[in-house]
Order: structure tokens, then C-alpha cells, then sequence
């Protein structure tokens, strides 16, 4: 991470949550000065920053720069060169093995290029020209939407459509490279519905040493798991006393928004719920980064627009904020190249840029 001269320090200041009383620690602010790689709507020319993104894993970077991105609706992943010269298409309709019907997340790790296709519920794998290399089938899915890779397996965030009862589930399904079911670990959040059971487990995740990190996009949760099974530790960003949190927890009371108790039944139109999550990442050294939902909140905070970091201890340590020059930047997600560079996409008024944080 590039500091300005001086970085700037400045105490926080206590919040009255919609909710009560809310105290805040002294927490630091740090400004970050960042350079712009490539304006991605410059790139891009339909590139845009759609409602629910935060859901959705829709581009990922290699160690050399290059971008995929999947294209929502147009079932096929683009590859841009780091100057941001269209490099490959990468699948599309058809019936071939390489063929991808609504794909809903991608990723770039061990060389390869893992889709998660709606379609059949399978995760397919590629090189990074494009070439088919792969393909398995994951059973009694919801659509999933998030994945990582490490060496040893991949790690999906499976929905099982089989879990009647609803609280009896996990999270991730674990699979071997050869696309075997090894296990299944993290507890579910317990539901009241199956709508629900499937609003509320959805999860953005990373691959860190011996654990699996999770931030939960639908709750103020941020949770890792042991890859041999087991929950570590659970961190609920409600006792932080971090405002943008408790904006958010302050509209679902307000507002009647739904929760994972309130979520109504199995009808898809029933029931609402609001995002927490915007962006999550989690460095080499186990400090973990996260992204409030901003625009879910409402509010119009100093802590608007900031990225949350929690120490190695999982202590938060201080409050981010970006800027290029005299902008300021808003932080939108995160990226993580062969599992160790983070790079960020933010905007800076209409126009979507990436980054290297």
C-alpha cells in the first residue's frame, strides 16, 4: 500500500446508533494515496457497478495484470492485458464442454480460471488463454456465488437445496482438484424459511494458511473456519460500535427489514433484506479487510466510504480511506492475485477504476 507523505491520524468520534447508544473506540484514520491502473469504464465500455454486485465474484486479476471479466447476461468472461487490450473471449452459448450458461463468479488462481456455472451447478476450469480444461457437478444447489482455490481444494459456497430442515447445513462444500466432495464445513446461519436459508448463507470467502475467512454479505458477520472442519471464531461488527454498521442495523429496525428470524416463508417474492458487505480481503499476515455497504446504510457518516481494517489479531485497528490526487475514491471490492497481491475497484464520481492496494 502506497501512504501519502504523512498519513493522517484522527480520532473517531462516538456514534448514537439508530438503534441506542452505540460507543466507538479511538479509532485511527489513515489516508492512503493509490494509483489509478486502468479506468475501468475506459476498458469496458458497458462496465458499470450493478445493484447486488457485492453478491456476485465478477472479476478477477493474475499475477501479470491481465483482467477477466464476466459478463452478466452475455454468458461469456472477457480477458483484458494489463493496458487494457482485449486479450481473449472466454465461452459463450453453445454445446461444447467449454460452454458457459449464467455464470455467476470467477476466479484466477494456480494458473487457472475457475467459472461457477449456474447451468448444471458445476464449477468449470480453463487455462488462462481460454482453453476448456475441466468441468464438475455440484449436486442440490441453489445458484452459487462465491468461490476459492488453494492448493489443496477448492471451496465452494454451497446453498444445499437438500437441507429440508434448514439449520442443519455448511456452508462451504469442499472439493478436491479432481472435483470430489471431500467435506463440507462452516455452520449455517439458522433460518426461518428456505428463502431465507439461502439469503442470509451467502458468503464472500478467501483461502488464508490453515483457515477459510468469510465475510457474510447479507449479516455483520466476518467468521473463519479450520479447513478440516470446525468453526474458529466469529467477529459481529455490531459490537464495534462502527456507524456505518449500526446505520444499517438502524434501517432493518426502522424499516422493518427482514432478518433470518423475520424472513417470512419459501415464496420468492416475499421478504426483503439488506446488504452489510461490500468488499472483503484477507492479507498474507491473517489482517483481514473489509467494506461496509455504504449505500445500504443510508447514512452520512466520517466512516462512509472507508475500508475497515482488523489486525492480525483481529483487533480493529484503524479506518482507510483512499484518494488519487485531490479525489477521493470509494472503495467497491477487492481482488487478490495468485492468492497474495490485493488490488481494489473504487470510484471516483461516475468513473470505476482498479487499482493495486
Amino acid at each position: 500500500m502506497k501512504k501519502t507523505r504523512a498519513a493522517i491520524i484522527l480520532a473517531a468520534v462516538y456514534y448514537l446508533s439508530p438503534g441506542g447508544c452505540s460507543r466507538n473506540p479511538s479509532i485511527p484514520m489513515e489516508i492512503i494515496e493509490i494509483t489509478p491502473l486502468l479506468e475501468l469504464n475506459a476498458v469496458i465500455p458497458d462496465y458499470k457497478i450493478m445493484p447486488f454486485f457485492n453478491l456476485f465474484q465478477n472479476m478477477a486479476i493474475d499475477q501479470q495484470g491481465n483482467i477477466y471479466y464476466l459478463k452478466f447476461g452475455h454468458d461469456r468472461i472477457q480477458k483484458f492485458d494489463k493496458t487494457g487490450r482485449l486479450a481473449a473471449d472466454i465461452g459463450g452459448i453453445g454445446q461444447g464442454a467449454d460452454a458457459l450458461f449464467s455464470p455467476t463468479a470467477i476466479l484466477v488462481e494456480n494458473d487457472s480460471l475457475y467459472v461457477l456455472n449456474d447451468a448444471g451447478r458445476q464449477v468449470k476450469i480453463f487455462n488462462l488463454d481460454g482453453e476448456f480444461k475441466s468441468s464438475f457437478k455440484i449436486d442440490n444447489a441453489w445458484p452459487p456465488t462465491s468461490l476459492c482455490v488453494d492448493r489443496e481444494a477448492i471451496y465452494v459456497n454451497v446453498i444445499d437445496k437438500s437441507n429440508k430442515t434448514r439449520n442443519d447445513g455448511k456452508l462451504i462444500s469442499v472439493y478436491d482438484h479432481e472435483g470430489r466432495l471431500v467435506k463440507k464445513i462452516g455452520p449455517i446461519i439458522k433460518c426461518n424459511s428456505m428463502i431465507g436459508y439461502n439469503t442470509f448463507n451467502r458468503i464472500r470467502m478467501i483461502a488464508r494458511d490453515e483457515n477459510i475467512y468469510y465475510a457474510f454479505i447479507n449479516q455483520p458477520l466476518i467468521s473463519w473456519s479450520g479447513k478440516n472442519g470446525g468453526r474458529t471464531a466469529v467477529l459481529d461488527l455490531r459490537k464495534f460500535g462502527i456507524p456505518v454498521i449500526d446505520a444499517i442495523a438502524g434501517r432493518i429496525d426502522a424499516e422493518g427489514i427482514d432478518t433470518p428470524e423475520t424472513f417470512k416463508d419459501d415464496s420468492v417474492s416475499s421478504g426483503t433484506c439488506i446488504s452489510f458487505c461490500s468488499g472483503f480481503a484477507v492479507d498474507e499476515a491473517g489482517r483481514i479487510f473489509y467494506i461496509p455497504n455504504t449505500a445500504g446504510s443510508g447514512s452520512r457518516d466520517e466512516w462512509d466510504n472507508s475500508i475497515l481494517l482488523f489486525n492480525e489479531n483481529h483487533k480493529l485497528s484503524k479506518k482507510i480511506y483512499l484518494k488519487t490526487g485531490k479525489e477521493t475514491v470509494t472503495p467497491r471490492d477487492f481482488l487478490i492475485a495468485g492468492g497474495k497481491a490485493i488490488y481494489g475497484i473504487g470510484t471516483i464520481k461516475e468513473r470505476s477504476i482498479l487499482f493495486k492496494f
